[in-house]
């Protein structure tokens, strides 16, 4: 497990993906940091624009030209709505919302890093992550997941279609 998530990290970080040509697999990759001093959750999502915006499509939205100059009006709204309705987190068995703070594209304008954040989290026990990003649009969707607390053992896993949901407890 840890050799194909450093793979996919890898790849996801890498420019592997540097032509505009649809890629071979579907994978997205979600970096959630427990913050002590700041009390927060911080998420870093990066997910393939060609692939949120089939899923946004999907949902009526055409023609948003995300993450470029062409960009319409209202995007950042649309991508916050399909976290909010693809992605949650409960933290010590209370689930809790996740504050949208922002995106950017890729270099390459391949992908998005969408930034997220929970605050007032004293404490960690446990976290329960819910990832059905893109599932719904590709059946061979993967969502790598990586659960960092300090002073305790990071959690690394994937989600799918039929397996949405882990947790990991610290």
């Amino acid at each position: 497990m840890k050799v194909l998530f450093l793979f996919c990290t890898l790849v996801l970080t890498s420019g592997f993906f540097s032509t505009n040509e649809d890629h071979a697999f579907h994978l997205s990759k979600t970096d959630i940091v427990y913050q002590p001093k700041e009390k927060t959750l911080q998420l870093t999502m990066h997910i393939f624009i060609d692939d949120l915006e089939v899923a946004l499509e999907k949902q009526g939205k055409k023609s948003l030209s995300v993450g470029t100059e062409k960009e319409k009006a209202g995007v950042n709204d649309l991508i916050n709505q399909y976290v909010q309705q693809n992605f949650g987190l409960t933290v010590n068995n209370k689930k809790t919302p996740l504050l949208f703070v922002g995106k950017e594209a890729t270099a390459d304008k391949q992908a998005l890093w969408v930034y997220l954040e929970i605050k007032d989290v004293k404490n960690i026990n446990s976290l329960t992550v819910e990832n059905k990003m893109l599932t719904e649009v590709y059946p061979d969707q993967k969502n790598l997941v990586q659960v960092i607390v300090p002073t305790k053992k990071a959690h690394s896993f994937v989600l799918e279609r039929g397996k949405t949901t882990n947790t990991a407890r610290f």
